[in-house]
């Protein structure tokens, strides 16, 4: 949560309209600034799929 309010009071203008989670567990590392190319690349497919995921099931309920 302490990441979500930062990004808001860095950016004021910027409305937030979902603030939405991965829906399985993510891979962590103690030094997180870790990753390879190839672990970033998995893990932005893993966001988009969730994202995606997510904005389906509003569009359903929106439409009900």
């Amino acid at each position: 949560m302490y990441g979500i309010l930062r990004a808001k009071n860095g950016h004021p203008n910027v409305s937030f309209r979902y603030v939405i989670g991965p829906l399985r567990e993510m891979p962590s590392k103690i030094v997180p600034i870790d990753y390879s190319p190839s672990e970033v690349s998995k893990q932005i497919e893993l966001g988009q799929r969730d994202a995606k995921i997510f904005i389906d099931h509003e569009k359903e309920r929106i439409e009900k």
